[in-house]
C-alpha cells in the first residue's frame, strides 16, 4: 500500500518544505500536477477532511475516510462503526486518534481492491431519476417544479 499525497503548493508551505518535513520512504509518492481522476482510479481509499475531491471518488467507487485532527466538522454523513464483512459504508471518521489506526486497518481487510456497490453509494450519489441541469432550468424558467 502507498499513501498518495494530493498537494496544492502554497506561500505558507512549499513542496520543497513539504518534502523536507516527511521521512523518507518509498511508501508515499506527492502528486503536485498529476490528474486528479488517474489518482482516484489508483487508489482504494481517499482520507480527505473537506474537499470536492470527496463526492469523486464514491463516485468512482472509492471509500471514504473523513480526518483532519480535531473531528469538528462533517459536511457529509459519516459512519462511526468499522467494517466488516457483512456491512460496510461509502464514508467513515473516527471518534479519536487512537481509533485511527484499526479503522485503516479494517477498512485495508475491507476495501482494498474492492470497490463500493450500488447499494452502498445510493444515498450518496444522483439516481439516474432525477433532472437533468438542463430539465431542471426550464422547470425553474417555467415554473414547473
Amino acid at each position: 500500500i502507498k499513501l498518495i499525497i494530493r498537494f496544492r503548493p502554497k506561500k505558507e508551505l512549499s513542496i520543497d518544505t513539504l518534502k523536507s518535513l516527511l521521512p523518507k520512504s518509498k511508501k508515499y509518492e506527492i502528486s503536485v500536477d498529476d490528474n486528479l481522476i488517474e489518482d482516484i482510479k489508483k487508489s482504494f481509499l481517499l482520507v480527505s477532511f473537506s474537499s470536492t475531491v470527496i463526492e469523486e471518488s464514491i463516485q468512482y467507487r472509492i471509500p471514504v475516510l473523513l480526518w483532519g485532527g480535531t473531528n469538528r466538522y462533517k459536511h457529509i454523513n459519516v459512519n462511526h462503526f468499522l467494517p466488516n464483512q457483512n456491512n460496510r459504508y461509502c464514508v467513515y471518521t473516527a471518534d479519536k486518534k487512537d481509533k485511527l489506526k484499526i479503522l485503516i486497518e479494517k477498512l485495508i481487510k475491507y476495501h482494498f481492491n474492492k470497490p463500493l456497490k450500488n447499494e452502498e453509494i445510493n444515498s450518496y450519489i444522483w439516481q439516474n431519476d432525477y433532472l437533468s441541469k438542463e430539465k431542471f432550468v426550464d422547470k425553474i424558467i417555467n415554473q414547473k417544479l
